[in-house]
Formats: structure tokens, sequence, C-alpha cells
């Protein structure tokens, strides 16, 4: 296990969030197609599996724990809000 390995993969898992990202975006320049932001998630994936193991797996339960962690306040926040402010929180609209 080195450190090296570690950065890597949070670096490459940051990497194909943000070309899974701009795949979403509507307004888009000619030189940046689609294909690219697929080409770039794909090759992020296949590059931080291609880690150590251990860096993979350590890595892997810390972006587990993180996101969980992330649900749970988040949850935890919607549940103290008043209810005009839980709508905001959670992405609706009223009408």
């Amino acid at each position: 296990m080195t450190v090296v390995g570690f950065s890597s993969f949070g670096v490459l898992i940051y990497y194909s969030v943000t070309n899974a990202a701009a795949f979403t975006l509507s307004a888009r320049p000619w030189h940046a197609p689609r294909w690219i932001n697929v080409l770039g998630f794909l090759g992020c994936l296949v590059l931080a599996v291609t880690l150590p193991p251990a860096s993979v797996l350590v890595m892997a339960a810390v972006l587990a724990v993180g996101v969980a962690g992330r649900f749970l306040v988040l949850r935890l926040r919607l549940r103290k809000a008043p209810l005009s402010r839980r709508f905001r929180l959670t992405g609706f609209r009223a009408a």
C-alpha cells in the first residue's frame, strides 16, 4: 500500500465523476462531443481498478463511508428543517 496508490484512486474517481457531470451538459461547444466524456469516464474507471488492490479496496471503503456520512447528514438536516425548507433541500419545486 502506498500513498501514491490512494491518491491516484481518489483523483481518478474525481475525474470520472467530472466526466459524468460533463456528459449531462446541454450546451456544448463543437470541440467537446459527448463521446469524449464517455471515453474519459470509462478510461478513469479502468485506470482506477488497475491500481494496487489494497489501495483500491481501502479507498473504495473510504469513499463508501463518505457517501454514507453525506446521506446521513442530509437525512438529519431534512428531518430538522421546517416544511417549507424541506422542498428546497430535496430539490422539489413548490407549484
